[in-house]
């Protein structure tokens, strides 16, 4: 659907308003500060942090300012876990990028697949959670 040449990652809430890039299918951190945090919220610079702070499936093309040479077009889905005490939250966002615009993309089977696999993170998360 999205090729080769796509990008998948996974983006942690850190409970202090960002979200940190936690795991990405191209990159090994090794240590902490290689991590990107970035500010939640629907004024985030980053799609993922919209995604979170709107917890809603987000779609986007990316502007030339904005962008890599390398990615056109993000979309994001929130992880929603159930946490113990309280009500089910966002506390992640699975986010995948693509070389081409959204127009070039089958959006619809792209959010779908998005969803399934930030609903099974979204089980991860909880188990973890419930620990």
């Amino acid at each position: 659907m999205l090729g080769d040449n796509a990008n998948m990652t996974l983006w942690l809430a850190d409970g202090g308003g960002q979200i940190v890039r936690w795991s990405s299918h191209d990159r090994l951190y090794r240590h902490p500060e290689q991590l990107r945090s970035v500010p939640v919220g629907h004024d985030s610079p980053w799609i993922a942090g919209q995604c979170l702070g709107l917890s809603d499936i987000l779609a986007r093309d990316l502007s030339e300012e904005a962008s890599t040479r390398r990615w056109q077009s993000v979309v994001a889905a929130p992880c929603v876990a159930a946490l113990p005490g309280g009500p089910p939250l966002p506390t992640a966002v699975l986010s995948s990028a693509a070389p081409t615009p959204l127009e070039d993309q089958d959006l619809d089977a792209w959010a779908e697949v998005l969803a399934e696999l930030s609903e099974e993170w979204a089980e991860r998360l909880s188990t973890l959670a419930g620990e």
